[in-house]
């Protein structure tokens, strides 16, 4: 198990990867997203935010865990041409656990709807809006998409965190981090 606030903001940066893939086409038209992955990064702010934290966290698979990065794959979704709106989906998760409780963030979504990117999970049965996506940067390569981007904690998450911590540890807004996502369509 690793300190929680790292593998967090590693998931929350993943999944902010996905949200960004576009797929460039002069015609409407719905690609079927059909795989790869995003690995995060935290930010060096939340690095030692997350080292100094009494929480530990672990990969719910097939997520993994490997030198400080998230790495999860993407097992699915749609990207909409020509406004590249799009849900992608990805598979596992991650666990904090804290003087005996846990709390797990599973079946992350990446969505863009018009000029808004987020990146949310399901906590406790319910969907949470997890980061929104800034910086991003696309690369497109035939049917691959490299995307990069950062990831801004939203109040959702950020209230949802201090509740599970039992006091403030964090407000909106603080950098997650960046990522890295290799997206394929069919």
């Amino acid at each position: 198990m690793h300190r929680a606030s790292r593998k967090f903001l590693l998931l929350v940066a993943a999944t902010a990867a996905l949200a960004a893939v576009p797929v460039a086409s002069a015609q409407a038209k719905v690609l079927r997203i059909t795989g790869e992955n995003t690995t995060l990064t935290p930010s060096s702010t939340f690095a030692s935010f997350l080292s100094a934290q009494p929480v530990t966290v672990s990969a719910v698979g097939p997520a993994t865990i490997n030198g400080g990065a998230l790495t999860l794959p993407i097992v699915g979704g749609v990207v909409k041409t020509p406004k590249l709106d799009r849900v992608l989906m990805m598979a596992g998760g991650v666990r904090l656990t804290e003087n005996g409780h846990s709390i797990t963030l599973h079946d992350f979504m990446a969505t863009r709807h018009g000029a808004r990117d987020t990146v949310s999970a399901k906590v406790r049965g319910k969907r949470l809006n997890v980061a929104r996506v800034t910086a991003m940067h696309l690369t497109i390569s035939g049917k691959t998409a490299t995307i990069t981007g950062e990831l801004k904690l939203t109040a959702h998450a950020a209230h949802a965190l201090n509740k599970f911590a039992g006091h403030k540890v964090v407000a909106a807004g603080a950098d997650l981090g960046s990522f890295a996502s290799i997206v394929t369509v069919a």
